[in-house]
C-alpha cells in the first residue's frame, strides 16, 4: 500500500511539473528554505524489510542536482539558523541524517563530496554507548 501511495505522489508531482503548475504553486507558497530529514541511504531501499528509514542513493542524487542547477544554496544546519535570522534572503536547502548509520559515511559523504555540499549527521549516542535495546535491527537481520 505504501508503494502505491509513493507512486501516486510521484505521478502527481510529475503532472504538476509537466503542466507548469508547480511553478505557480511555488511562487505563491514558497518559503526561504527547506530541511530534508533523512536517515539511511542505500543502493536500493526495497532490499530492506523496514524501508521507512532508507532512501536510495539515486534518489538522493536526484534531489541534490536540481538545487545546484537552479542556484539554490545547500547549507549547514548552523547556516539555516543564521538565514532564518535574516542573514541572507537567498533560497536554501539543508540535508540532515539522523541516527548515524554507517552508510552516512560510506554512501552519503561521497555523494555530497562530489557536489561540494555540506550535510549534517545527528548521531544517536545510545547506539555508541550500547545503551539501547535495538531489537528491531536484529529481527530484520534474522528475517
Amino acid at each position: 500500500m505504501k508503494h502505491l501511495a509513493l507512486n501516486f505522489f510521484r505521478l502527481g508531482a510529475t503532472a504538476l511539473n509537466i503542466s507548469g503548475l508547480d511553478g505557480l504553486i511555488g511562487r505563491n507558497h514558497k518559503g526561504l528554505g527547506a530541511v530534508f530529514v533523512l536517515h539511511s541511504v542505500v543502493r536500493d531501499w526495497r532490499d530492506y524489510l523496514f524501508d521507512d528509514l532508507r532512501t536510495s542513493s539515486a534518489f538522493l542524487e536526484s534531489l541534490i542536482r536540481p538545487f545546484i542547477a537552479n542556484g539554490i544554496d545547500i547549507v549547514t544546519i548552523d547556516d539555516v539558523v543564521r538565514r532564518l535570522e535574516g542573514a541572507s534572503a537567498r533560497p536554501f536547502v539543508c540535508f540532515t541524517f539522523d541516527d548515524g548509520f554507517k552508510d552516512n559515511l560510506t554512501t552519503v559523504l561521497p555523494i555530497f563530496a562530489r557536489h561540494n555540499a555540506p550535510f549534517t549527521v545527528f548521531v544517536t549516542t545510545c547506539f555508541i554507548e550500547r545503551m539501547i535495546d535495538n531489537w528491531w535491527t536484529g529481527l530484520a537481520e534474522i528475517l
